[in-house]
């Protein structure tokens, strides 16, 4: 499943490759990204970025597939919801942050701080890489998250739309699977490759 995902990446951003390697060649500058395949609850990528600190050059992504199943229920198939996880954990790993925290929401959608278990994850980010305004706002990108996710009360919403035609609440009420075309070009910008 993880190459079904990398050549997924690949054949929507030329501009990148991987490459596997039995380990990290001694002496190397490049920078490492190390995937493992856990059996235990994580599903989450550290760092969120390929460009750590000056005394590493790995980034590290580590997920589970029960854990991952645990996020993406909606999905068909644990396959299918692993895979949709993967490909937004690797957004992060090229440092793009999630669709929420930009510094435009407040445009598109109401969030409900007071009922949300880790604010952190949809505060605006002030330090974050932000595409262009040519990139829009869209609620069923990738890296936005669901309605309800980190909810203290499941029976009240974490964010709402403020306009049905450019954000649908249908949108923000589901899982978003699949990335769309606008999170490929977001990705090339990110890696500089538009």
């Amino acid at each position: 499943h993880i190459y079904r995902a990398l050549d997924e990446i690949k054949n929507n951003v030329e501009c990148v490759q991987f490459n596997r390697l039995s380990s990290q060649p001694q002496g190397s500058d490049e920078k490492y990204l190390l995937i493992r395949n856990l059996n235990d609850n994580n599903c989450y990528s550290t760092g969120g970025s390929v460009s750590l600190s000056s005394t590493s050059l790995t980034s590290l992504l580590e997920m589970s597939r029960d854990a991952c199943r645990y996020w993406w229920q909606s999905q068909s198939s644990i396959d299918d919801g692993w895979m949709s996880i993967f490909i937004h954990e690797m957004f992060h790993v090229f440092r793009l942050m999630h669709t929420q925290k930009r510094e435009d929401r407040d445009e598109y959608i109401t969030v409900y701080d007071d009922n949300i278990g880790y604010p952190s994850q949809y505060d605006i980010c002030q330090d974050c890489k932000v595409p262009p305004k040519r990139l829009p706002y869209e609620c069923n990108s990738i890296m936005h998250y669901k309605n309800g996710l980190f909810a203290i009360d499941r029976s009240k919403p974490t964010m709402t739309t403020k306009d049905e035609e450019v954000c649908k609440q249908s949108d923000l009420d589901r899982f978003n699977s699949e990335a769309t075309e606008n999170d490929w070009k977001m990705l090339k910008w990110a890696l500089g490759c538009e």
